[in-house]
Formats: structure tokens, C-alpha cells, sequence
């Protein structure tokens, strides 16, 4: 089934690209997935209401794209309150796919869907907001060279963010260890951290 637009993630980012989109006719078809409800945290920088606060993104969304446009124009708009893994998307074909996602991963595995053409597109939208910064990327998924190099951006960033992650994970170790000796050798002193974190087993 051909649709224009295939929006997987309604959080800043893909709610972002919507806000634009709702108030033109230039699409008129939308696929909407994201699994998550609105929560308070959400309508700092995403197009939800104080009211729409436990319900899912989806149908909001899909209230807030048909209200842009005037009466007589319908627009055909289908949703999916799940991943978009868990979703039917084999059956459309998109012209636009947006990855409105949270992390580096999700955009890796919804690039490997549309590679394996489980996912069909002819253009990869990716957002990525942070406060008052954005990026975007406009990828023709025929073009070979525009897909490898986007993802070779994304195979650094995702491992920028594990290497972040395991930093993270050391140093809340190490604090949880000093804890641990404070509270039960209160009386040992060693000079050197280090052979500390080593008998603690950190390293």
C-alpha cells in the first residue's frame, strides 16, 4: 500500500518534522508507530497537551495532523501503539520514512530493516534534536554511497555512546566500592586508590 509517510518515534524528533508537515498538503498519508503514552516530561519540547497526558502518542498525533488541515481535506492515517519490529510495516511503501528515535541503536536496526527491505522507502529522514540544536539527515536509501557513509556515522556515534556507557558504569562502580570500604574498613588507609579499586575487584 502506497502511503507518503512513514513516522516510526512521535518524541521531539518526529513530532518535530510532523509540525511542519501538518500544516502543508503535501502529504495526505501517514503511518504513525511509537509504543510509549505521553507522560508530564513530554510537552516541554514535543506537540502534546496537559490533557493528553496517559494516552498514546499515536492517536494524539493522528487528532493533531487531521486539525491542521480544513474539514474537507481527509487524510488517511494509520497507527501503531508498538515497536516498530513488532509493527506491519511490510505493507507499505513509504516515499518518506522518518526514524524519530531515543537512541543511536534503534536508528542502526531501523536502517538494517529498510536494507533488508523489510521496511520500504524511498527516502530516510533522520532528526535528532538536543535543547536548542538539531540535525537532519535526508538519505536516498538507492543511493549506495549516501546510505554507507550515514551509516558509518552512526557505527561512530554508537560506539562514542558504549564507550560512554562503560565510563559511566567504572566510576559508579568505583564510588559504590569506596562506599562499601568506608562503611566496613573505616580504619585501613591506602595511599594508593588504585590498589584499593584492585582488591575491591573493580579492575
Amino acid at each position: 500500500q502506497p502511503i507518503d509517510m512513514l513516522v516510526a518515534g512521535l518524541g521531539s524528533a518526529g513530532t518535530g518534522i510532523l509540525d511542519q508537515i501538518a500544516r502543508s498538503n503535501y502529504c495526505s498519508s501517514f503511518v504513525l508507530v511509537d509504543p510509549d503514552k505521553i507522560e508530564n516530561k513530554n510537552l516541554r519540547n514535543q506537540w502534546y497537551t496537559n490533557g493528553a497526558i496517559g494516552s498514546y502518542k499515536t492517536e494524539k498525533s493522528k487528532v493533531v495532523l487531521q486539525s491542521c488541515v480544513p474539514r474537507d481535506i481527509q487524510r488517511n492515517i494509520e497507527v501503531y501503539n508498538s515497536k516498530f519490529q513488532e509493527a506491519p510495516l511490510h505493507n507499505y511503501k513509504a516515499k518518506y520514512a522518518i526514524a524519530g528515535f531515543d537512541t543511536i541503536k534503534a536508528r542502526l536496526e531501523f536502517l538494517e530493516a529498510i536494507m533488508e527491505k523489510k521496511i520500504e522507502t524511498k527516502y530516510l529522514i533522520d532528526t535528532r534534536y538536543d535543547d536548542l540544536a538539531a540535525s537532519i539527515y535526508v538519505i536516498d536509501v538507492e543511493d549506495a554511497d549516501q546510505v554507507r557513509k550515514y551509516k558509518a556515522g552512526l557505527d561512530e556515534d554508537y560506539k562514542a555512546f558504549l564507550a560512554r556507557e562503560e565510563e559511566r558504569k567504572l566510576k559508579e562502580n568505583i564510588q559504590n566500592f569506596d562506599q562499601f570500604w568506608a562503611y566496613f574498613a573505616p580504619d585501613e588507609d591506602f595511599n594508593d586508590c588504585d590498589e584499593k579499586h584492585m582488591l575491591m575487584g573493580v579492575y
